[in-house]
């Protein structure tokens, strides 16, 4: 996540530089002081999100180890009896959730492997018709691993993954409140030097669009949610949806986090498409300009 963002985070502390070289004539606009403000405070919450993001993950038990793989290794026994199935229906979103090997849940962290395995149990129970040779009972026992793994993970483990998890989603939140205050203060400097001193708005121009130019910046990402999670969720963020360009043909899989990237997209106007087993389809229509990486808040109904 910080990765992908790191370069906005620099273009938002350039422009509070240009507001303070400057600073008399934002002050001279009455409007522009807010949204200054909410510029500054999005940037406080990235850099906070930020340090709760990279605070170290410290190890679990020995014992919580065991349960841990034990867990990994059941559930991909039980996905690759299900796979052949899921493929032989065509059935391309159940194989992307089921098509991993026991690393995938083994070097995730203490909240994604359990995710994971759930999401996995969850696929395989709830789509019966399709995964004909799991049985209760193989049910019961993908219940059972899980079920031991959790009750020994370690509460402060599952405390840190949580506040890792907290960390990513607040950067994501910064970036949408920092995204909104800079349109307006562009916006509102635009409307007002424009016509007397159209050089002056040219260089705040360029400062904004400083580490955006080219296709590398260009695309967009996602924070998917469940408005509505069901009872005991852990989180109402959305893993395993698929957003996908449908004029490029070109997908991504959200995390645990919720959040999911395209970049390095050619500017120009794509439906985009949110898909999850036992969510509604969304498609939005979303425009892309050169330099920009669009940010966009989802919400997927379950299906009733």
């Amino acid at each position: 996540m910080k990765k992908i963002f790191s370069w906005k985070l620099i273009n938002i502390l350039r422009v509070l530089n240009f507001v303070g070289l400057y600073q008399a004539k934002f002050d001279a606009i009455t409007e522009e002081a807010a949204e200054i403000a909410k510029l500054e405070a999005a940037k406080d919450e990235i850099q906070a999100a930020e340090d709760i993001q990279e605070t170290p993950i410290t190890g679990i038990t020995e014992a919580a180890k065991v349960l841990k793989k034990n867990m990994a290794d059941t559930m991909i026994i039980y996905c690759k009896k299900g796979l052949p199935l899921a493929r032989n229906a065509g059935k391309t979103e159940l194989v992307k959730i089921l098509a991993h090997g026991a690393s995938y849940i083994n070097n995730a962290s203490v909240t994604a492997a359990l995710s994971r395995a759930r999401v996995m149990k969850k696929t395989l129970e709830e789509n019966h018709t399709i995964f004909t040779n799991i049985k209760p009972a193989d049910i019961a026992d993908m219940a059972a691993v899980i079920a031991a793994f959790d009750a020994v993970k370690g509460d402060t483990q599952d405390a840190i993954d949580d506040k890792k998890e907290d960390g990513t989603a607040a950067i994501y939140k910064g970036y949408v409140k920092g995204n909104a205050a800079l349109k307006n203060i562009y916006d509102f400097f635009y409307g007002e030097y424009q016509k007397n001193d159209p050089v002056l708005v040219k260089k705040l121009a360029d400062c904004m669009a400083i580490d955006q130019t080219g296709v590398h910046h260009t695309g967009i990402t996602a924070l998917i949610t469940d408005p509505n999670p069901p009872a005991g969720a852990i989180t109402n963020l959305l893993e395993f949806v698929t957003m996908k360009a449908i004029e490029l043909n070109k997908q991504a899989l959200s995390d645990i986090t919720g959040v999911t990237s395209l970049i390095k997209i050619k500017p120009g106007t794509y439906h985009i498409e949110f898909s999850k087993v036992g969510y509604v389809t969304k498609v939005m229509i979303v425009k892309i300009k050169r330099g920009q990486i669009v940010t966009l808040e989802v919400t997927l109904a379950r299906v009733v």
